[in-house]
């Protein structure tokens, strides 16, 4: 959380002194009117061959730690679909490569979730592994990397042998659509809903539904039907089983709702209670 605070800091100093240098008439630094553009400016000098895999968690949106959603279940980790689109967001403007971004846009991971989720078809659950790099947390105070005040940008010290980055993972999955009208539901691992940017495959996923059967092994492209004996909230847990038999874990919920649910909330009310905001 410190780490957190600490480049909120930095985002907020880079902004006051562009603030005071427009005030003084000096010379501005180049565009940097949004918050993409002022955090490409600040790591611009950087020599990005040196970060592992060219995703780097402070280049990209800094909305939640991303080091919180690294495959061991917590209590703090727990995925919805908003919050899913939201680290798949910023993991995919953390890239900071010269070829194409790996990982697509947004506006199309969003069209592909509306396009495959509707009544008639098994609720879709989309799933992200990525691997990224993280800014250690005592590089400047060892001098792996310098911060430039005058300039404000971040330096590569070449006198260093050590990276100042260390690889993190992230892992996140969820049902596209968080609740149900019927007891009775069907799910679906895609492979156009599986996005992956770490070069290495699953080799087996299971996700106990929270039905009390326990895990059920899921296979791309293939429907799964839950029976689900009473409504009301269910926790679910996602776990990856990678080829080198390390062990990715993720938690999220499903709403089995009620007749009594729906005559209460309306079917239009109880998807906004369910789904919360939707994507442009």
């Amino acid at each position: 959380m410190q780490k957190q605070y600490t480049r909120l800091a930095l985002v907020l100093f880079t902004f006051t002194f562009i603030v005071s240098a427009i005030v003084k008439g000096n010379t501005l630094p180049p565009d940097t009117s949004s918050p993409k553009k002022l955090l490409q400016y600040i790591f611009a000098p950087l020599d990005k061959t040196q970060i592992p895999g060219r995703f780097l968690q402070e280049y990209g949106c800094p909305i939640y730690p991303m080091s919180t959603f690294n495959g061991i279940r917590s209590d703090s980790n727990r995925i919805d679909i908003n919050l899913w689109r939201t680290l798949y967001f910023q993991l995919q403007t953390s890239y900071c490569g010269e070829t194409v971004n790996p990982l697509p846009d947004i506006k199309e991971v969003n069209r592909l979730l509306i396009n495959s989720t509707n009544d008639y078809l098994p609720i879709p659950i989309p799933i992200l592994l990525g691997n990224y790099s993280e800014v250690k947390e005592d590089a400047f105070k060892r001098k792996l990397l310098r911060y430039d005040k005058k300039k404000m940008q971040v330096f590569d010290m070449p006198t260093t042998n050590e990276s100042p980055y260390e690889v993190k993972k992230i892992f996140i999955g969820c049902p596209n659509k968080g609740y149900s009208n019927t007891n009775r539901v069907s799910f679906v691992c895609n492979e156009n809903l599986f996005w992956n940017n770490t070069g290495k495959n699953i080799h087996e996923l299971k996700i106990n539904f929270g039905n009390g059967a326990g895990f059920k092994t899921m296979t791309m492209g293939e429907p799964v039907s839950i029976n689900y004996s009473r409504a009301g909230r269910v926790q679910w847990i996602i776990k990856a089983m990678m080829a080198d038999g390390t062990e990715l874990v993720c938690g999220t919920s499903f709403y089995v709702a009620n007749s009594a649910a729906i005559l209460l909330n309306g079917q239009r009310g109880l998807e906004q209670q369910m789904n919360g905001i939707k994507p442009l």
